[in-house]
């Protein structure tokens, strides 16, 4: 109605929302509605969830062989809006990512990464029992260092971090110098003592603590976290 209509109330609107059983007490032809914020969060958090789960949807149907870059896409996404602290949004296509039968995962590795994910936005939301539950339930024994690494520090276990940043190393194979920048499962802990002093030593340079330019992506950690 907005977009062809600028708001005016038409008699196709009154009869859609009577067939919906919507309320439009005081509401007549020829009114022009106005939009809240709130109208429009709502209207945006809706159109954005179902757009994603529909196209991924769609995408997997089709196309089954590319699982693994839809898989890394969803991910990358869902990083995305973490960075940008749309944590709700994450959640909710989170969830929907680790859903199964609806979503199958192209690798164990890709259902840890968006566990660590869920994790990292449940914790960053404010959620602290939930998101410890979740990484505890977990064996990360036989896992790779980044995602070992990633666990520890969502669990604020940094002295352990520390020493696994030790252990790796300057390997950009693993996780690099930018990635310590940019990857905001790492946004607290370089804040810390530990981070500060472990990232030093192994880039011989000072880590300057500023915003995150932009997100991690499936490109830059190799498919791995």
């Amino acid at each position: 109605m907005f977009v062809h209509c600028d708001g005016i109330i038409s008699n196709q609107y009154i009869n859609v929302c009577t067939e919906n059983a919507i309320s439009l007490s005081n509401c007549k032809i020829g009114d022009q509605l106005d939009v809240s914020e709130e109208y429009f969060d709502k209207a945006y958090y809706c159109f954005f969830e179902v757009g994603v789960k529909l196209a991924h949807t769609i995408w997997r149907k089709i196309k089954p062989e590319e699982r693994q870059i839809a898989d890394m896409t969803l991910n990358n996404l869902c990083v995305q809006l973490i960075l940008d602290e749309e944590y709700k949004l994450s959640n909710i296509l989170l969830d929907f990512a680790r859903s199964e039968p609806i979503i199958k995962k192209s690798s164990q590795q890709v259902n840890l990464l968006l566990l660590l994910n869920k994790a990292q936005c449940l914790k960053w939301s404010g959620d602290t029992k939930e998101y410890r539950s979740l990484l505890l339930q977990q064996d990360w024994s036989a896992c790779c260092d980044e995602f070992k690494l990633a666990k520890f520090v969502l669990l604020d276990e940094y002295d352990e971090a520390y020493k696994l940043m030790k252990a790796i190393g300057n390997n950009p194979e693993k996780v690099s110098a930018i990635h310590y920048q940019e990857w905001p499962v790492f946004k607290e802990f370089r804040k810390t003592e530990q981070f500060l002093k472990a990232y030093q030593e192994i880039f011989n340079e000072t880590f300057d603590l500023k915003p995150a330019p932009s997100s991690f992506t499936d490109t830059e950690s190799n498919n791995k976290n």
